[in-house]
Formats: structure tokens, C-alpha cells, sequence
């Protein structure tokens, strides 16, 4: 079974800077706070082209959307 989580995380991108960023994630459940946190910098990497190692996530919220 699959969900989609939604989330905001405030970032900061080497050689971009800090950004606020908004997105949404499917993932099966249960998905840990370590396995969003890694899709958030996969997803960010790929606006800014960079790689998920040059994403830092300072802050980050999400919550599951009611299916």
C-alpha cells in the first residue's frame, strides 16, 4: 500500500543558496522521517540540477494526505 505525504522544507543548496521548498512524495507505508527527508533532497536536486548531496535539509515538515 502506498500514500502521498506532502512537505515544506527550508534548504540550502551548495553554489545556490537557501531556498523554501514545497513538493509532494508516494511512498509505502510506513515511511520513516529519514526515507522523505532523503526524497525531498533527491526532488530538490533535480530543480536545481545538482546532485542529493549538495542539498542540506534544515527544516522539514510533512504530513500524509487523507486517501
Amino acid at each position: 500500500m502506498t500514500t502521498t505525504y506532502t512537505w515544506s522544507a527550508n534548504v540550502l543548496i551548495t553554489g545556490h543558496g537557501l531556498h523554501d521548498a514545497r513538493g509532494a512524495h508516494r511512498a509505502k507505508l510506513p515511511a520513516s522521517e529519514a526515507e522523505l527527508k532523503a526524497a525531498v533532497a533527491r526532488d530538490i536536486a533535480k530543480r536545481h540540477r545538482c546532485t542529493a548531496t549538495d542539498v542540506d535539509v534544515l527544516e522539514f515538515t510533512y504530513s500524509e494526505v487523507p486517501a
